[in-house]
């Protein structure tokens, strides 16, 4: 695992771009599939660690299901999914550090493993990128309140 700085990431490019050639990528039906499952485990492991929680905005759409755009890259044209993953009221700022040893542990065998904090004092706010294949883990909690899961594939190849 990697950490970077907002500044450094702007720098070097954002979440969509990822460093490989977009044939090279890892397909958007196998990295759609994949962060889903991932968030799933993800989802449950908290509620095991902190007991269950109440999951609203979990979206149910999938690339399966037909839910992607379209993105241009230099190297032709590819696909992404994003979508909500969800959001739940019931966990104490004190619980983050632990909430992001278990995101961790989810996205970085799928190759979202660079992670940059852009934290402030109203809200926590952590990205998990794979900068091989484009995509993020989005991680939001506001300070004393919500937490907030979002993902995007980033740019992928298709077959259709």
């Amino acid at each position: 695992m990697t950490i970077g700085s907002t500044a450094s990431m702007v720098e070097e490019g954002l979440f969509f771009d990822g460093d490989k050639p977009l044939a090279a990528r890892v397909d958007i039906a196998t990295a759609d599939f994949l962060l889903a499952r991932a968030l799933e485990n993800v989802r449950a492991r908290i509620d095991l660690t902190f007991g269950a929680q109440l999951w609203e905005n979990v979206s149910q759409t999938r690339y399966v299901s037909g839910d992607y755009a379209t993105c241009t890259f230099p190297s032709g044209e590819g696909r992404y999914t994003s979508r909500d993953e969800g959001m739940t009221f019931g966990l104490a700022d004190e619980d983050f550090p632990r909430i992001l040893e278990i995101v961790k542990e989810e996205v970085e065998p799928i190759g979202y493993d660079h992670m940059i904090d852009s934290s402030g004092s109203a809200w926590f706010y952590v990205d998990f990128y794979n900068r091989a294949d484009g995509g993020v883990v989005h991680v939001t909690k506001a300070r004393g309140s919500g937490l907030i899961f979002q993902v995007n594939t980033g740019c992928r190849p298709w077959d259709d």
